[in-house]
C-alpha cells in the first residue's frame, strides 16, 4: 500500500502525521517499566526471547504494551502480541494486491458500496487539480471555482478528507463560510487560498457532508464515532474476529487514537458491549481505572445498531473477497450504521490496546500459514 508523493507531501497531512508520531511517549513508558520492580536485565532476555517469537515485537512494543509486567500477562500470552511492523508482510500474503486500489481509492470504494446498497457519507464535491474524471460528482479544479462552491453551493458542516489518506492525517471539519473564510472546527478562519494549499488537490481531496452521532452516543461526544470490525475469510465467509469502538473527544475531528483525548473501547462482537476503555495518561495508553468517571460512563454501554453495523460488514466483506484479511470503519450516526472505510488488514495497535491481549491466536495464526504467510516457529 504505497501513498501518492502529493498526498505525503500536503501539509495538512506532513503536520498530523508528525503529530501522531509524538503521542506515544516512549521514554515514559521505558520508565514505567524500570518502576515496575522487574529488573533490567530480566526484562532484556525476555524482550530477546519475545523478539524470536512470530509477532516479531520490537522493544518499544515490549515497553508500550507494557509486556514486561507478569502479574497481567504469562509468556505464551506475551508471545500473541504482534508488531505494526509486521503488517505489511502480513496483507503481501492475505490480500491481493489487485484489490487494494479498490479499498484504497476512498471514491471508488464509495462507488462500489453505493452500487451495492451501502449506506456511504454524501460526497458534495472533489478537488481535483489533475484531469481525472469523477462522474456525476461536482469536480473542482482551482481556487475560483472552490471558492464560488463555497458561496453558494456548500451544505455545512463539512468534512474533507484526502481520497488516497489514510488515519485521518490531512482532514479537516468546515463549519461554514463566512466574510470571504472557511470557518473551521475550532472557530478559526483560513482562507480558500490556504485551504487550497494545504489540501492533496493532485490525488484529489473529497468534500462531504459531516455525519450526525448517534441520538444515543451525544452524552459521549458531539463528534460521530465509528467501530473497527476486524475480519478474515476462511472457506469464502467473513469471521470478524475484533470489534473496537473508537470514541472522539470533543474538540477533535477524528476519532483516531493518535489524537490527544482520544479513547479506545474494546466491545464484545456478539452483543455490542462495551468491556473496556483505553486512553492515554502522561504520553502512555492505559486502561481507565473502573471506578474513574469515564470507565462508569462508558464500560457495559450498549452501541446502538449492533447487529445491523456487524450484518453490514459480513455482508459487504462478501464484495471483497480477495481481501482475506480486511477492516471497516462504520460510523454510529443517527441514520443508521454507515460504511467510512474499507482497509486491505488493520492496525493491530487498536484491538492490542483496547482488549489488552494480543492479536496473534492460534485461530489467526493458522489462517496467516493457510495465506502462505512464512512465521516464525512459537517457541
Amino acid at each position: 500500500m504505497t501513498l501518492p508523493s502529493s498526498v505525503l507531501q500536503a501539509p495538512k497531512f506532513v503536520e498530523d502525521l508528525t503529530r501522531s508520531k509524538k503521542t506515544v511517549d516512549h521514554a515514559v513508558c521505558m520508565q514505567n517499566a524500570m518502576k515496575s520492580g522487574k529488573n533490567i536485565a530480566s526484562q532484556m532476555w525476555e524482550f530477546l526471547r519475545l523478539s524470536r517469537c512470530p509477532g516479531q515485537l520490537n522493544l518499544k512494543d515490549y515497553f508500550m504494551y507494557q509486556l514486561y509486567d507478569d502479574d497481567r500477562f504469562t509468556f505464551n500470552q506475551k508471545r500473541e502480541f504482534v508488531s505494526e511492523s509486521f503488517y505489511f508482510q502480513i496483507i503481501e500474503k492475505c490480500c491481493d494486491r489487485r484489490w487494494w486500489i479498490l479499498a484504497d481509492d476512498k471514491f471508488w470504494s464509495y462507488k462500489v458500496f453505493e452500487s451495492n446498497g451501502f449506506p456511504v457519507p454524501e460526497t458534495q464535491a472533489v478537488v481535483c487539480v489533475g484531469k481525472r474524471a469523477f462522474g456525476g460528482v461536482k469536480k473542482i479544479a482551482d481556487v475560483e471555482q472552490l471558492r464560488r462552491f463555497f458561496e453558494s453551493e456548500a451544505r455545512f458542516p463539512i468534512y474533507s478528507k484526502p481520497i488516497d489518506g489514510i488515519g485521518s492525517f490531512g482532514n479537516f471539519l468546515i463549519q461554514g463560510y463566512d466574510d470571504g473564510a472557511l470557518r473551521l472546527h475550532d472557530d478559526t478562519a483560513m482562507s480558500v487560498e490556504d485551504f487550497m494549499g494545504q489540501i492533496d488537490s493532485k490525488s484529489g481531496q473529497l468534500l462531504q457532508t459531516m455525519l450526525t452521532p448517534h441520538r444515543d452516543l451525544e452524552d459521549i461526544s458531539r463528534r460521530v464515532s465509528t467501530i473497527r470490525v476486524i475480519l478474515i475469510i476462511r472457506d469464502g465467509e467473513a469471521k470478524i474476529l475484533s470489534t473496537v469502538w473508537k470514541i472522539p473527544a470533543n474538540e477533535n475531528i477524528a476519532d483516531n487514537f493518535w489524537r490527544d483525548g482520544n479513547q479506545l473501547g474494546a466491545v464484545e462482537v456478539a452483543t455490542g458491549k462495551v468491556t473496556r476503555v483505553v486512553g492515554y495518561q502522561d504520553g502512555t495508553p492505559q486502561e481507565i481505572p473502573s471506578d474513574a468517571e469515564a470507565s462508569r460512563q462508558l464500560v457495559g454501554r450498549q452501541l446502538p445498531d449492533w447487529d445491523a453495523a456487524m450484518d453490514l460488514c459480513r455482508r459487504g466483506a462478501e464484495h471483497f473477497l480477495p481481501l482475506k484479511f480486511q477492516s471497516w470503519d462504520i460510523a454510529l450516526t443517527d441514520d443508521g450504521p454507515v460504511v467510512v472505510e474499507l482497509n486491505p488488514g488493520s492496525a493491530f495497535l487498536l484491538p492490542q490496546l483496547a482488549e489488552g491481549k494480543g492479536f496473534l491466536t492460534d485461530e489467526f495464526y493458522d489462517f496467516l500459514q493457510e495465506c502462505g504467510c512464512k512465521l516464525k516457529a512459537r517457541s
